[in-house]
Formats: C-alpha cells, sequence, structure tokens
C-alpha cells in the first residue's frame, strides 16, 4: 500500500513539472509572435484603420458620382459633403481634373483644387486614393474626372 501511494504522488509531481514545461512553452511562443508581429521602423501607422477611411472616403464619392454631384462639378455641394462627412477632427483636400472628348482623343480641361490645399502633408498620417468617374453622352463616353483625394487628423 504504501508503495502504491508512492507512486501516486510522483505521478502527481511529474505532471505538474510537465504542465509548468508546457505553460513556459506557450509563453516563449506567444512572446516570439509577438516580437515577429512588431516593426520597430513602422511609422505606428494602422494599415487597416486607413483602409476603412479609405473606404469610407470612396463610398462618399461614389454616393457623389451616383447623384451627379461629381459630374456636375458642384464644387459648393462637394465642399459640404466632404465637411459634414469627416467632422471637426479631420482635414482633408480633392483634386479633381476634368478631361474632355475631342476628336479622337481626351484633353484636360480643367483642374479644381478643394478643400485644404495649402497644408504640407510631409509630417502628417494621412489616408490617400484615387477615383475616376465618368459622364456619357448616348453610349459613348464624353468626359472623365480624376479625383485625388488626401485626409487627415487636424
Amino acid at each position: 500500500m504504501e508503495r502504491f501511494q508512492n507512486c501516486i504522488s510522483n505521478s502527481t509531481d511529474k505532471g505538474f513539472v510537465f504542465t509548468s514545461d508546457a505553460l513556459l512553452g506557450l509563453i516563449i511562443a506567444f512572446l516570439f509572435i509577438g516580437l515577429l508581429a512588431y516593426n520597430p521602423f513602422e511609422k505606428g501607422e494602422n494599415i487597416t484603420a486607413k483602409m476603412e477611411g479609405q473606404r469610407q472616403v470612396n463610398d462618399l464619392l461614389d454616393l457623389m458620382d451616383r447623384d451627379g454631384t461629381l459630374k456636375e462639378l458642384d464644387l459648393v455641394t462637394v465642399e459640404e459633403r466632404m465637411d459634414s462627412f469627416l467632422g471637426e477632427q479631420y482635414d482633408w483636400k480633392i483634386i479633381i481634373t476634368e478631361y474632355k472628348e475631342t476628336e479622337d482623343s481626351f484633353n484636360q480641361t480643367g483642374t479644381y483644387p478643394l478643400g485644404n490645399i495649402t497644408e504640407d502633408l510631409s509630417e502628417k498620417n494621412v489616408i490617400k486614393g484615387n477615383r475616376i468617374f465618368l459622364s456619357f453622352e448616348g453610349n459613348k463616353i464624353h468626359r472623365y474626372y480624376i479625383s485625388d483625394y488626401w485626409v487627415w487628423l487636424k
């Protein structure tokens, strides 16, 4: 009987050692994975937040394209919608370049800067992108516009 109790007490001690060993191994593995994910050279940019912001601005431009605001170049309405959509904490600028069909090609006919054009963006964490929208006459492209945009925290 005494021999049996010694076996039980030894087996529980061995189980504790193996559990501690496995736990220590998991802690080291998680630390290693965390260090692999950390990049000290990154400027603290959150890629997911940037992509989400870019998607939201693209959605707003898509809505303005569908209701004709962009095609009519209603610049006052574009500025009002951008300000109301982004809110007080963000600043932005958009440059819309217009191209019109002339004979066999498209030529640039105008550039329309909107928003905070004078801001220096070199030190800012900026969401940027571009969008092309088309204007048709009948079944033919009559004009197209390229809008380049930048959005940043104030």
